[in-house]
């Protein structure tokens, strides 16, 4: 019977720690950037120097943090987090993107949502899609 209770009592404070993990793990994970808009200048202007944002087109703008590229919109939200070698401005709704994994670069494109509309999976591609998407 001890050996029971013992056991049980492991297992809840496990099954505890592991959905507290859990749960700080996702609360760590970044939503907004701070900083602000320049509405004027149509720029953002992160308060961390770590953050570096390129123009905005279209309500978004390309940010970089730790060498790679996310999305975020005027207010700060983060739309697509840091995978990108590269994302162009948008066009049409999308935009270009560039994977690379070392040794090669593919291709792509995504929305203003952050989702990959075509997959960057892809040896060349060109703002020929954009221009087919007006």
């Amino acid at each position: 019977m001890i050996y029971h209770k013992i056991y049980r009592s492991k297992l809840l404070f496990s099954a505890s720690f592991l959905l507290l993990f859990l749960l700080g793990q996702r609360s760590l994970a970044q939503e907004f950037i701070s900083g602000k808009y320049d509405s004027e200048r149509k720029i953002f202007v992160p308060a961390s120097k770590s953050f570096q944002v390129k123009s905005f087109r279209e309500g978004l703008a390309p940010y970089r943090h730790s060498g790679d590229y996310g999305l975020i919109d005027t207010s700060g939200q983060i739309i697509c987090r840091p995978q990108y070698e590269e994302i162009e401005g948008f066009s049409g709704g999308v935009s270009l993107v560039t994977k690379f994994d070392g040794s090669y670069r593919t291709y792509g494109f995504i929305n203003k949502e952050g989702r990959e509309v075509v997959p960057a999976s892809y040896d060349y591609a060109d703002r020929l899609f954009e221009r087919s998407t007006r």
